[in-house]
């Protein structure tokens, strides 16, 4: 199985408890790359910042002058299912992995959203991480209904894989 490195930062302090977050939030993006078959091992970097944090980076990469939940920067132009089929010149010299991708996610809406939904803030960040993993991998909700479905029942599967739903204690 890969080792796969995924690094949380806070970019704001006093956000949210990183400690009770993240063994629950790697699992799932781990058990996101195991279940769509990604063999090499990845470097995903998450940033946990607050609604102003993220309307700064949704205005400057996507012209949307407004806070989301998360934003995905993928590293690579990958298709849904397939292989990923990479070459050493873009694995990293030192660790030999891929750096898959960047996510940025909004602790602040991600509060919001797990109190309007009623669930767990650990929940939400890790729905929010999944949803940004399949990103990376290539999955796309926003380019057709059939593509929304596949991406919303994925991320489902793979929550509840995970034991990870809308009863999870709340943090």
């Amino acid at each position: 199985m890969a080792e796969h490195s995924i690094t949380i930062v806070s970019a704001t302090e006093g956000l949210c408890d990183e400690s009770a977050i993240a063994p629950q939030f790697i699992k799932c993006i781990e058990y996101t790359l195991s279940h769509q078959n990604v063999e090499q091992a990845c470097d995903i970097y998450v940033m946990l910042t607050d609604d102003s944090g993220i309307r700064e980076l949704n205005a400057e990469h996507r012209n949307i002058d407004k806070a989301t939940d998360v934003l995905s920067f993928p590293m690579l132009d990958l298709t849904p299912g397939e292989p990923i089929q990479v070459g050493p010149l873009e694995l990293d010299p030192e660790t030999g992995r891929l750096m898959l991708g960047d996510m940025v996610i909004s602790v602040e809406r991600a509060k919001a959203q797990a109190e309007q939904y009623g669930h767990s803030l650990v929940r939400e960040l890790c729905f929010l991480g999944v949803h940004s993993v399949l990103h990376m991998l290539g999955y796309d909700h926003e380019k057709s209904e059939e593509d929304e479905k596949i991406h919303f029942a994925l991320q489902e599967e793979i929550l509840s894989a995970c034991g990870i739903t809308r009863d999870s204690e709340k943090l």
